[in-house]
């Protein structure tokens, strides 16, 4: 559910953000730039609540289930504290912890990027092993 609502929290901004660059500022006038940009940066700031329930559910899969090596489940952790501190920009109006501010970008974004990263890199190493244990384990019941 959690991804869900990033995929679609993720489609509604980026319609805002196209907003802004197909109409430019003068045909949305001051107020509906306001509230596009408002929107958009406000959109990021809501984006982080779900993801870190996805990132702490992803996280208990993995040490629950020993899927991961333990050094991912742990950057796991460190990229759900990051999202869950970067969903409080929604009450922050400026400095660091706004929307679209330093905190979103370090702990919210680049923490999830770099966790993206690692998982996709631990699941590619990983498929040719499970596909090689696969066929060593149908071929010792044969």
């Amino acid at each position: 559910a959690a991804g869900i609502v990033t995929a679609v929290v993720t489609v509604a901004s980026t319609i805002f953000q196209t907003i802004l660059g197909f109409e430019g500022s003068a045909a949305l006038g001051a107020q509906g730039l306001t509230l596009a940009y408002a929107a958009t940066a406000l959109s990021g700031a809501v984006l982080f609540g779900p993801l870190a329930v996805f990132l702490l559910a992803s996280t208990m899969s993995m040490r629950r289930h020993h899927s991961a090596p333990r050094w991912l489940a742990g950057l796991g952790y460190v990229a759900f504290a990051g999202s869950a501190t970067a969903s409080l920009g929604v009450f922050f109006r400026t400095g660091a912890m706004a929307p679209g501010g330093i905190v979103s970008i370090v702990l919210g974004l680049l923490l999830f990027t770099l966790w993206i990263v690692a998982t996709s890199v631990v699941l590619v190493r990983n498929a040719g092993k499970q596909a090689i244990r696969g066929v060593n384990r149908a071929d010792s019941q044969r």
